[in-house]
């Protein structure tokens, strides 16, 4: 397991993108893409044309945006759904909130299973408990 985590990281050093993106997933997002909102807005509409994965991915993101709007956490698009858990630990109603969800992305997104509509929705009301403030005091 250690071994594919080093490889998948070496690789990821080796990927160059333009200057002001970042990759998500196999989406390029340019920084003006980068707000939760813009996110939630595309990946709806993504989920809606069936694309469900790309659309786990993006609002995924938009969740942890969301906690670096409110300074919870800096969102680096390199950590692992592991490493943004561990910063989470502290906050355990947070923590508690992220962790079935991450688990299912990488179920769903890494895994054998491909996402359904209602793994998308999953997601979705994370993003929606977030954006009320749920789980964030």
């Amino acid at each position: 397991m250690a071994l594919v985590v080093f490889i998948v990281r070496s690789f990821k050093k080796t990927i160059t993108l333009q200057e002001g993106q970042v990759l998500l997933g196999n989406l390029h997002v340019s920084d003006e893409k980068r707000e939760a909102k813009s996110l939630y807005d595309r990946a709806v509409a993504l989920a809606n044309a069936g694309n469900v994965e790309e659309a786990i991915r993006l609002l995924t993101t938009g969740c942890l945006l969301l906690l670096e709007e409110r300074a919870v956490l800096a969102y680096q698009d390199h950590y692992t759904n592991g490493e943004y858990l561990s910063l989470l630990v502290q906050r355990k109603k947070l923590h508690d909130l992220f962790r079935a969800p991450l688990s299912l992305f990488d179920r769903t997104v890494y895994g054998f299973s491909r996402p359904t509509r209602q793994d998308f929705e999953v997601f979705r009301v994370l993003y929606e408990r977030l954006l009320s403030g749920g789980g964030t005091g």
